[in-house]
């Protein structure tokens, strides 16, 4: 076997040299962890902010469920939720049991102080009872407060 002659290149050494920066030029194994490591934290960011939101949203629908219970209970009469209960911090009639549905639903956090009731409301012409509740919804040290109410017509 015959080695190829010396060319103007700088002979075998030369190209052997040159195939080897070709590979390396033409690897692309850490690509993709570059790439990876660029947009990994945009994508999680992403995703635990859909999930804040979504529970923001639940809490918020929690609530409103709750006073539009609560305010159905107050205005067909109901004995659950028409009396104040003893150790209840609020006068309001309805608010405590506002508290115990919104511990049952999921929102511990929520305090009789923080209900409104209204047995003689209007929604529009019809004399209707309004429940509205304010909660405090806390995020990584920030407090949001989530307002919602309730109607429902008066027996």
């Amino acid at each position: 076997m015959t080695r190829p002659a010396p060319g103007p290149t700088g002979g075998a050494g030369a190209a052997s040299r040159r195939s080897i920066g070709r590979r390396l030029l033409a690897d692309r194994s850490g690509a993709t962890a570059v790439e990876f490591a660029v947009l990994a934290p945009c994508l999680i960011f992403l995703v635990f902010t859909v999930l804040v939101f979504g529970l923001a949203f639940w809490t918020r629908n929690a609530l409103t469920e709750t006073s539009v219970e609560t305010a159905r209970c107050i205005a067909i009469g109901s004995p659950d939720c028409a009396t104040v209960g003893s150790g209840c911090p609020s006068s309001v009639a309805g608010a405590c049991y506002f508290q115990k549905l919104a511990a049952l639903r999921g929102l511990p956090g929520m305090r009789a102080t923080n209900v409104t009731v209204n047995s003689r409301g209007l929604c529009g012409t019809v004399s209707c009872t309004i429940v509205s509740a304010s909660y405090p919804f806390e995020l990584q040290g920030y407090v949001y407060t989530l307002n919602t109410s309730g109607h429902f017509p008066n027996l």
